[in-house]
């Protein structure tokens, strides 16, 4: 941001993170960072960086908050390819109790959201939620993954510890994104998971090779 300070025809686009709000449903993007991870924070303090730049420098700089996007080249320890994998490897998929909800779009959806925050007319200084809307709980999205491969393995319930620092609920609203960009996610859960589920079962030994 520094080095970009006198560059008036240069706009800096930040992906934050939905982790910055910390809980909650339906999340605006006027609400107050209130982070409940390190990580959170982090992004939190980036978020606010950028934002003063813009403010203090005039920069051209858009914060795309992004909730949680999926699909090729994801790590496979995220929760998605992570399944996928395991049920590839006949192995159960072992969970905590599941009933944390994420707001999950697929990454083409991500993509675009970049490319218009990038090109399409924007105000300085701009914050946009980017996901779906709505939240689907973690368990959920696991036995959807496991349905559409044909149940070869199960979902182990409880498995897994809960993380200390655990976000319980996180949705957005996206109503900015879509009247600022002219953005909405275009791509269906279920039809993202297709996709996902073709591309890792390809790509098998690719994605196991992924840090």
């Amino acid at each position: 941001l520094d080095g970009l300070r006198d560059r008036a025809d240069v706009r800096v686009i930040y992906t934050g993170s939905a982790a910055e709000y910390g809980s909650g449903s339906r999340l605006l993007e006027d609400g107050a960072p209130t982070p409940g991870t390190v990580f959170g924070a982090a992004k939190a303090a980036a978020s606010i960086i950028t934002q003063t730049y813009s403010r203090l420098y005039q920069m051209q700089t858009v914060v795309l908050r992004l909730f949680t996007p999926y699909g090729p080249w994801e790590h496979p320890r995220r929760l998605i390819p992570h399944t996928i994998l395991s049920a590839l490897g006949g192995e159960d998929v072992r969970l905590s109790n599941g009933q944390q909800r994420r707001d999950y779009f697929y990454i083409d959806d991500a993509v675009e959201a970049l490319v218009l925050a990038a090109t399409a007319p924007v105000s300085p200084g701009t914050t946009l939620n980017i996901c779906s809307g709505s939240g689907i709980k973690v368990q959920a999205v696991v036995q959807l993954v496991l349905k559409l491969m044909g149940h070869p393995v199960r979902a182990v319930v409880g498995a897994l510890p809960t993380r200390s620092d655990e976000i319980w609920e996180s949705s957005g609203d996206n109503s900015a994104a879509r009247r600022v960009l002219g953005w909405s996610p275009k791509i269906r859960l279920e039809d993202g998971l297709r996709r996902s589920i073709a591309w890792i079962t390809e790509n098998r030994e690719l994605v196991g090779s992924l840090t």
